[in-house]
């Protein structure tokens, strides 16, 4: 559901149009109160290992950051994304995890996945 204050990023191009708005990975918060993604969207894998992506991320912790783009995969929409990294951690925030995966060049953002009529 879109918040129609919000600028919604659905595809690469419009993330790189914004992304020097917000220079630090940890701009999420920031990020979050302007924009959103479009959860139709989809991730793809840029082949980048986590642990470049996620320098101090460790990944013997359960719930961290590191065990969130573990079960996020090549092909996940945005909305699944999302789903998996609360699953992960209950701390997670919605679009969070996406705004630092794209940070990182861990992933790219495609068009949205198309609606199946019914």
């Amino acid at each position: 559901m879109q918040d129609w204050g919000k600028s919604t990023i659905s595809t690469q191009d419009e993330w790189k149009g914004v992304r020097l708005k917000y220079p630090k990975r940890g701009d999420h918060k920031k990020f979050s109160k302007e924009n959103e993604f479009n959860p139709r969207s989809v991730l793809t894998l840029t082949g980048m290992p986590i642990r470049e992506a996620l320098p101090g991320s460790r990944s013997e912790n359960p719930t961290g950051r590191y065990k969130i783009f573990e079960a996020i995969e090549s092909g996940d929409t945005v909305e699944t994304a999302n789903r998996k990294a609360k699953q992960v951690s209950k701390d997670a925030t919605k679009d969070g995890d996406v705004f630092i995966g794209l940070h990182a060049r861990y992933w790219r953002i495609g068009s949205a996945a198309p609606t199946l009529a019914r």
